[in-house]
């Protein structure tokens, strides 16, 4: 995550069944790392043995983040960016039902 013309950004969506929970991590350079440790009841293998995931973002959304915020840390940037000439490009990606459409409109 050297380059700062890629921004990575998480928005957690709120879950009805939580099988586990996240922590943040401020890093340098106002990073963020993220942990999802597994939950006991957890049936994720990797390699045959379970384990847990650490992840490096720019900015972390919390589930109750709003449309507006979200503009705010992703759109700006990449809307003055095109209205200054610039090519830019908000991409979303997740599993299906994960709040893609509902992010990016």
């Amino acid at each position: 995550m050297g380059d700062d013309n890629i921004k990575v950004i998480l928005r957690v969506k709120p879950s009805k069944r939580p099988s586990g929970f996240f922590e943040e991590d401020p890093l340098e350079n106002g990073r963020v790392a993220v942990e999802v440790p597994l939950a006991e009841q957890a049936s994720w293998l990797v390699n045959n043995s379970r384990t847990h995931w650490n992840f490096k973002f720019h900015t972390v959304l919390p589930p109750d983040a709003n449309q507006e915020t979200t503009f705010d840390v992703v759109g700006v940037d990449a809307v003055n960016w095109a209205l200054q000439g610039f090519n830019a490009t908000v991409f979303a990606y997740g599993q299906t039902g994960s709040g893609k459409t509902f992010t990016i409109t």
